[in-house]
């Protein structure tokens, strides 16, 4: 008996483990956004590595600094979600979301006659 309860409760929690990983919105909105003119290392120390950099200094040696982040969201279907932050001189100055995809591709069902 001991080992039924042990059993089920191991299922219970595994699947309660698996709900919380729906991720319905962005990590950058909600109360742990990203605010304009955030340090460039506050902000990577609070929100991760981003999966791609860019980086150029002008004509006035201003080091312009792009970090491009991807996410896994849930809205009924699985979408990648790119979000892309700017920094000049390692101050963000601008977040803008680049592309969101659908993970998988859904079949719509044809008939033919």
């Amino acid at each position: 008996m001991f080992r039924y309860y042990s059993f089920t409760l191991l299922i219970l929690l595994y699947l309660m483990g698996c709900a919380t990983q729906y991720r319905r919105e962005s990590i950058f909105v909600g109360p742990n956004r990203a605010t304009l003119g955030m340090n460039k290392d506050e902000f990577i120390t609070k929100f991760g590595k981003p999966y791609k950099e860019d980086f150029f200094s002008d004509e006035n040696k201003v080091l312009h600094e792009t970090l491009y982040y991807n996410e896994q969201i849930y809205a009924g279907q699985w979408y990648i979600v790119n979000t892309i932050f700017r920094f000049e001189n390692k101050k963000l100055v601008a977040q803008e979301q680049g592309k969101q995809e659908p993970m998988y591709n859904r079949r719509k069902s044809s008939k033919s006659d």
